[in-house]
């Protein structure tokens, strides 16, 4: 409850901008220097929701990247573990068992699915998806 009092709710069209952008800076940072990953996926995370963040606290912030990280091995995710961790920052750190999502866990466990790439994009997809319905903003006179 204490949360809710202090940070408001995301915006949805603010995670659909900038979702492709945070998934693909952050496996470009990976390539080119895996042990920055938890520090840079952290400051992006800052800017893009302060509030939040702020509420975690450092610490907290990069324990949940840490676990994205081994969350992320369980399904093979290599270079697009930045996507499960955001995933966790988004909808918590349980996202791929709550049923309150199912979608996660069956794209992560699709077998028709086998490559990696595939199984993030479609993850992707289905993420953009979710907040477009879920999350959106009514539009004048539909409230």
């Amino acid at each position: 409850m204490d949360y809710q009092l202090y940070v408001p709710l995301l915006d949805a069209g603010k995670v659909a901008k900038t979702l492709p952008r945070l998934t693909g800076s952050a496996n470009k940072q990976k390539k080119d220097s895996p042990k920055h990953l938890p520090k840079d996926l952290s400051e992006e995370l800052g800017h893009l929701f302060p509030e939040k963040t702020a509420h975690l606290g450092r610490e907290n912030l990069i324990a949940l990247i840490d676990a994205g990280k081994k969350e992320s091995k369980k399904y093979d995710f290599g270079t697009e573990e930045p996507l499960l961790v955001i995933l966790m920052f988004l909808f918590g750190h349980g996202c791929t068992r709550d049923p309150l999502f199912p979608w996660i866990s069956r794209t992560l466990q699709d077998k028709q699915l086998a490559d990696v790439t595939a199984r993030a994009g479609q993850l992707e997809k289905k993420t953009l998806k979710w907040l477009e319905q879920v999350w959106a903003t009514p539009k004048k006179g539909e409230q």
